[in-house]
């Protein structure tokens, strides 16, 4: 199981969440949020079909889930994983201790796409939920072995192909919704992931810590340098070489970053 260190360490690298919220990443799992994508499932009573035709559960951003139902929730959020992660899906406290049951499932390694959650009101009495709270907890985990053949996960896309068994009909505006192009191809959602505001801090903050890493070590190992070479030269010596050394790292350092600067400068140029 990845614990909040190891999430934030594979954000961005086969793990892929957007919208991203940083909060939302806690001590061993990530809390997703409620859409407004919410259906009352009708039981059958003729026994030709296990549903009837499904009900909208979401009013003004309040999802009711009625007594003794079922209703299908879909996440806020579109997940994707790479070949080397899995998860499992577990009921916060909070929406345990309204009386919901929750039917706990997994995601499986090049998932792509919303997730559909079952929530069952067991009560005698309607439970409110609010849109944009959130209500499941996602545990990942890292795969001993990674997925080597297998391209595609055939659960992938929000279960759509399911939608009609349990009765729903989420008309052309809900379906366009939950089969977009990119919500399915773990490509393009890891390049709308790397525009999420709050991924690039995290990486920001990464790159930082790496940077200082970086400076350290460089000290470390200049300072062995320095050591070993008093013993075979002169003091004068020893500070032309470093001197020498020194400016051609900072030579090749700046011409790096200026072909960096000006390659960004000219693709940000032709692009306009």
């Amino acid at each position: 199981m990845l614990s909040k260190i190891d999430i934030e360490k594979y954000i961005g690298k086969g793990i892929y969440i957007v919208p991203f919220t940083r909060d939302n990443i806690k001590e061993n799992s990530i809390n997703l949020k409620l859409s407004d994508k919410a259906w009352t499932l009708k039981p059958s009573k003729n026994g030709t079909r296990q549903y009837n035709q499904a009900s909208l559960a979401c009013n003004k951003n309040i999802i009711t889930l009625v007594p003794h139902t079922t209703t299908v929730v879909y996440t806020e959020e579109v997940i994707a994983l790479n070949s080397k992660f899995g998860g499992t899906f577990h009921a916060k406290v909070g929406v345990v201790a309204k009386g919901i049951v929750f039917s706990s499932t997994m995601i499986g390694p090049l998932y792509c796409g919303h997730l559909m959650v079952l929530l069952q009101n067991p009560t005698d009495n309607p439970i409110s939920l609010n849109v944009g709270d959130t209500f499941i907890s996602l545990a990942l985990y890292k795969l001993r072995t990674k997925l080597r053949h297998e391209t595609v996960n055939s659960n992938s896309g929000g279960h759509v192909e399911k939608l009609a068994d349990l009765g729903i009909r989420p008309g052309n505006g809900i379906m366009k919704w939950l089969d977009e192009d990119w919500k399915k191809d773990i490509v393009k959602i890891k390049e709308k992931f790397a525009q999420e505001s709050e991924y690039q801090e995290i990486k920001r903050k990464q790159n930082q810590k790496k940077l200082i890493i970086a400076i350290v070590m460089a000290l470390a190992i200049g300072f062995l340098v320095y050591i070993i070479m008093c013993k075979f030269y002169s003091h004068q010596n020893i500070v032309a070489k470093l001197v020498s050394f020194t400016s051609s790292i900072v030579a090749f350092v700046s011409t790096i970053l200026f072909e960096k600067i000006f390659d960004q400068f000219f693709s940000r140029l032709f692009n306009k």
